[in-house]
């Protein structure tokens, strides 16, 4: 137990000093040799994993900084380690400077996916407008619509009346955004409703 017990420590260590290799051996080691709270031994084998990982992404941007595929490897990989309020942060920084338009798109669609997650209203409506203007092929546009209806949080209200006032949809699609904001509205309704009862 002596044993397990210091290699959990170096490995903690290990992580908190950034040396994410070192950290991800101990883990491991310290997996073999007891099953006691392994989920939560496995969790930081995990992160440190991605952490490595990252921290690898980064001194390859040192070797190849105009690499725009790396840019958006390392803007997608961070999605698995920071909270998605850091990453919708990162990629709005990343869409103020001039790119190239299909990894511009790529940003948008993953800022569109991040702010879904987030409850992020105003991202939310920016890059759907942005995504439909640009993403022409149906099946891109159906992910899109996809979703929006997945959306259910009363903080997305202005987005989609944002979006129900734009010309650049079709009929169809409109009258799906008018009735999302019409299920947002009754929700917002009912749980004013519980919170007066």
């Amino acid at each position: 137990m002596a044993e397990l017990e210091d290699l959990l420590l170096q490995a903690d260590k290990a992580f908190e000093e950034g040396d994410y290799a070192a950290a991800a051996e101990g883990y491991r080691a310290a997996a073999t040799l007891s099953s006691h709270d392994i989920h939560f031994t496995l969790d930081n084998l995990n992160l440190s994993e991605e952490m490595e990982h990252l921290q690898f992404v980064n001194r390859l941007m040192e070797k190849f900084p105009d690499s725009w595929e790396l840019r958006l490897h390392r803007l997608n990989f961070m999605k698995k380690v920071y909270p998605t309020s850091t990453v919708i942060s990162k990629l709005s920084e990343e869409l103020k400077q001039e790119m190239p338009t299909r990894y511009e798109l790529s940003v948008h669609s993953s800022r569109f996916s991040a702010a879904a997650k987030a409850r992020e209203s105003k991202y939310f409506a920016e890059d759907l407008l942005y995504l439909w203007e640009n993403m022409l092929h149906p099946r891109q546009r159906k992910h899109l619509l996809e979703i929006c209806a997945t959306v259910d949080a009363v903080e997305f209200i202005p987005a989609f009346e944002t979006l129900v006032n734009q010309d650049g949809f079709p009929v169809e699609v409109k009258a799906f955004l008018r009735a999302k904001k019409a299920e947002l509205q009754q929700l917002q309704t009912a749980i004013r409703q519980l919170e007066q009862t």
